[in-house]
């Protein structure tokens, strides 16, 4: 399965779903309303 998130592509070859963990969109089915987690952050450079 790959996953576009901001611009970035993650593939997980044997997942059964992915998704954002941090979603921000109230409507989204995978909005969870914790903020206090923190994202990842990935630096590519």
């Amino acid at each position: 399965m790959q996953i576009t998130v901001e611009g970035y592509k993650f593939d997980f070859p044997n997942a059964i779903e992915a998704y954002k963990f941090d979603e921000t969109d109230k409507m989204s089915p995978y909005y969870h309303g914790v903020t206090q987690l923190k994202a990842v952050d990935i630096n590519n450079g």
